[in-house]
C-alpha cells in the first residue's frame, strides 16, 4: 500500500513504544501484586504484536509484476492479523476475569 514515507516509521515506532510501555507496566503490577492472572496480559501483548506484524507487512508490501498472487498474499496477511487480534482480545478478557475475581480468604 502506498502511504507517505514517514508513516511507516512513525507507525512502527509508535507501536514499539506502546508495547514496551505496556509490558513494563504489566511487569511492575506483577512484581507488586504477584497475581498470576496478570500473565494473561503478557500473552495478550504477544498476540497483539503478532497481529501488528502481519498488518504492518500487509501495509508495507508494494506490489510488483513478479508476484501474480498479490491479493491472495494480502488476504492471508490480513486474515492472520485478525486471528491474532481476536486471540489477544480473548487473552485480555481472561486476564480481566482473573484480576476482577474477589479474593477468597481461607
Amino acid at each position: 500500500m502506498y502511504l507517505e514515507q514517514e508513516v511507516y516509521g512513525t507507525l512502527f515506532w509508535a507501536f514499539i513504544i506502546v508495547i514496551v510501555t505496556s509490558a513494563a507496566v504489566i511487569s511492575l503490577f506483577y512484581i507488586k501484586t504477584r497475581k498470576r492472572s496478570l500473565l494473561w496480559f503478557g500473552g495478550q501483548l504477544v498476540f497483539l504484536s503478532l497481529s501488528f506484524r502481519y498488518l504492518y507487512r500487509a501495509l508495507t508490501y508494494l506490489p510488483n509484476q513478479a508476484n501474480a498472487m498479490v491479493s491472495e498474499d494480502q488476504s492471508l496477511r490480513l486474515g492472520l492479523a485478525g486471528l491474532c487480534w481476536a486471540i489477544s482480545m480473548l487473552l485480555m478478557l481472561a486476564g480481566i476475569n482473573g484480576v476482577s475475581k474477589p479474593k477468597t480468604t481461607d
